[in-house]
């Protein structure tokens, strides 16, 4: 009986998150972040990017950056610099629009509580959705096994 009340809680909850989740799905245009600004007023050296530092960019655009394009300019910043020290070109406006990660959030959550009509409705947005439901698909089949022997 104690095991039942355990399902039923866990499966109410997993409901209501569902259903909250879906207010935080939308992703709004947002104004031109301060590393955009900043690229896009700047023609900078592959080196000249490298040393440039958030702080560098704080300044030029009077933005502070949030914890996203941090991420991404750090990641930006290190695979410029794989690049150039095999003497490959590599364009930081180009990579910086395209996104560092081509993560999308809703692909993972269909995929992770709804994975089979998840993954249907994810092939039908197109993109990259549907990797993405895959992967919350694989998630959630994960974490179930380890619920399960838990």
């Amino acid at each position: 009986m104690h095991n039942m009340k355990y399902i039923i809680k866990s499966l109410a909850f997993s409901i209501c998150f569902l259903f909250s989740a879906n207010a935080f799905a939308v992703n709004t245009m947002a104004n031109q972040s301060a590393v955009e600004t900043y690229l896009f007023q700047n023609e900078l050296e592959a080196n000249d990017f490298l040393s440039l530092s958030t702080k560098d960019i704080r300044k030029a655009t009077q933005k502070r950056l949030t914890f996203k394009e941090h991420i991404v300019f750090r990641v930006m910043k290190a695979k410029m610099f794989l690049k150039v020290r095999n003497g490959e070109e590599f364009d930081a406006e180009e990579y910086y629009k395209t996104g560092a990660s081509d993560f999308n959030i809703g692909g993972f959550l269909l995929g992770f509580f709804l994975p089979i009509i998840g993954n249907l409705i994810a092939l039908l947005f197109g993109g990259n959705a549907f990797k993405w439901s895959l992967i919350g698909t694989l998630t959630s089949i994960i974490a179930g096994i380890i619920a399960w022997i838990l």
